[in-house]
């Protein structure tokens, strides 16, 4: 009996066990049933490699939308239009030269102030010049451009500087008869790319007139094939460079050396900007061309820009070694400092570069130098603290600087007239020394040259009147050298 109750005890206990994992077997599947019925789940990892590595869609690209023009070229009614018409423009000027600019649609004309306006096309010279209509007294030029003047000159096929103060050489748009002002200069030139191209051939057309005005001829200073430009100067037709052995008469006569300041204008000029809008007489070297060419002075032009500003200093020193290394004493076999009087503009950073050039050449060139107009030059006196002699002529009589008014840093600058007398103070004199400092006329940097215009050459006529009759200027050269 106790066996058969322990029997039953355990199929009881079996049966129990068997129902409990049936139960959990049943919530087992169940609960698999429930698990597949839904999505699977994806690891953050496993997706995102998954989507790197799954083939994208190509996607249609939109076109970069271009900015609006700020101001569009005066002919076009859309910024389309804008942008097809620079395209076809600069297509068209990429291979011109200087006499390609009326190819492009400019050219540059006379302009006559009232007195001067020729009455019909006979004394015009030509009719296209009787047609402008540009009306100087009424135009917005600053007053300085107005008031400055210089000699009346008569030459023969050339272009020559204004007869009168409210004369001059202005770029004109042709299809329209438009001289071209700053206030109207973005509806015929546009910022950017057209503007280099018409710059540069502006300025290829003014060099071309003061090679006419100076007898002048280009050769070339170094032609590296290093280099994507070669650097090439403007020299008088008889300099020896040119004549290649013939007889040399460049040196019998004073030369006028002019160099530019830094940036992207080239030999001979002073503003690309102003060259645009306010005249080729403003902004180039052609009135001293025509004054020097008066005095029968031969004249060189540096191109210290031609490679850019990183080799300015090295194009100036090889361009002056290269043209005027003739008159080095030092290597030269005729010493003839009297029949090779050397004078100088040096412009803005020009004048820097050619101090820096006679640290190492003072004994070599001194000798020459009769006189140096600065304007507005970079030097510093303080480079010359070993170089006495050299010091001694940037303080001398010999040099003048001329200098810009500031807006910003003179409250009186619309007072300081050409050739007054600027009151330097202790940092000025540190920074130039004694030199004798005056005002140029003008807040404008680039076009000072032509407000000093006059100024200049009275400092050069000076000297020139003394080497003329063998005063105190030669001896005084030798003597700072030596």
């Amino acid at each position: 009996m106790e066996s058969e109750k322990d029997t039953n005890k355990m199929s009881c206990a079996t049966f129990a066990t068997q129902s409990s994992d049936d139960a959990s077997l049943e919530a087992r599947v169940e609960a698999t049933r429930e698990e597949t019925s839904k999505p699977p789940r994806r690891n953050v990892f496993s997706m995102l490699f998954a989507s790197s590595q799954a083939p994208q869609q190509p996607k249609q690209q939109e076109p970069p939308s271009l900015p609006p023009i700020e101001t569009r070229l005066g002919h076009c009614e859309t910024d389309e239009q804008h942008r097809a018409y620079i395209s076809q423009f600069l297509d068209r000027a990429k291979d011109l030269q200087g006499e390609g600019l009326r190819k492009v649609g400019f050219e540059f004309k006379k302009v006559y102030c009232l007195k001067h306006k020729p009455q019909d096309h006979h004394d015009a010279g030509t009719q296209e010049e009787k047609k402008c209509d540009f009306d100087f007294e009424q135009s917005t030029l600053p007053v300085q451009l107005k008031q400055n003047f210089y000699s009346q000159v008569e030459t023969n096929d050339t272009v020559s500087c204004s007869p009168c103060k409210h004369c001059a050489t202005r770029l004109h748009h042709i299809d329209t008869n438009t001289c071209i002002t700053d206030e109207n200069r973005k509806l015929f030139i546009a910022d950017g790319e057209m503007y280099e191209q018409v710059t540069r051939l502006a300025q290829e057309c003014a060099q071309e007139a003061m090679r006419r005005a100076g007898n002048l001829e280009w050769i070339t200073v170094c032609d590296d094939p290093a280099h994507e430009q070669p650097v090439r100067a403007l020299v008088h037709e008889d300099h020896h460079l040119v004549t290649k052995g013939k007889e040399d008469t460049a040196d019998d006569h004073p030369t006028l050396l002019i160099a530019t300041g830094k940036g992207k204008v080239r030999a001979g000029i002073f503003s690309r900007q102003h060259l645009l809008t306010s005249g080729m007489e403003a902004s180039t070297a052609l009135p001293m061309v025509v004054e020097a060419t008066r005095r029968q002075m031969s004249v060189v032009i540096f191109d210290p820009n031609a490679r850019g500003d990183r080799h300015g200093m090295t194009t100036f020193e090889k361009s002056f070694q290269v043209v005027l290394g003739h008159l080095d004493h030092t290597t030269a076999q005729d010493y003839a400092p009297s029949k090779r009087a050397l004078y100088i503009v040096a412009h803005s950073a020009s004048g820097s570069q050619l101090v820096r050039f006679l640290l190492d050449k003072t004994h070599g060139y001194v000798p020459y130098l009769r006189a140096i107009a600065f304007t507005d030059s970079t030097h510093n006196i303080q480079w010359t603290r070993k170089n006495a002699a050299l010091q001694s002529l940037l303080i001398s009589k010999r040099c003048v600087y001329f200098r810009s008014a500031s807006k910003d840093h003179d409250e009186l600058w619309h007072t300081r007239k050409v050739g007054d007398a600027v009151e330097t103070d202790d940092f000025w004199k540190h920074r130039f020394g004694g030199i004798k400092t005056v005002w140029a006329g003008t807040e404008e940097h680039s076009l000072m040259n032509w407000f000093a215009h006059g100024h200049i050459w009275d400092h050069f006529d000076h000297h020139l009147h003394k080497d003329e009759h063998g005063d105190s200027t030669l001896q005084e050269s030798t003597e700072i050298a030596s």
